[in-house]
């Protein structure tokens, strides 16, 4: 369970800086430092064998991998929510078997 947490952590950084173009927005947005927004990206980086990001001192943007892995990214999220908000519904709701 706490490695599925890491995962979800570490899209949710991805798309983050992604639709940010920034670490440290990103950071400021989610309450960690950029130094932990940057080593989550970077161990997701190394799980999947992809650099995501092209860095400078002055711009993020992503990588040809980064964009291929954008959508996937987002669609786990969202499907992570509707499953969350599926469960809760049905516990606020439950039927009669």
């Amino acid at each position: 369970m706490k490695r599925s947490r890491l995962i979800v952590r570490q899209l949710e950084a991805f798309v983050l800086v992604a639709e940010l173009s920034s670490f440290t927005e990103t950071a400021e947005r989610i309450a960690l430092t950029t130094s932990a927004v940057s080593a989550l990206i970077g161990k997701l980086e190394l799980s999947i064998g992809a650099q995501l990001f092209e860095r400078s001192t002055r711009r993020v943007s992503l990588t040809e991998a980064g964009r291929a892995f954008l959508p996937s990214a987002r669609g786990v999220l969202h499907s992570l929510r509707d499953a969350e908000l599926a469960a809760a519904n049905l516990s606020i709701h439950p039927t009669n078997g």
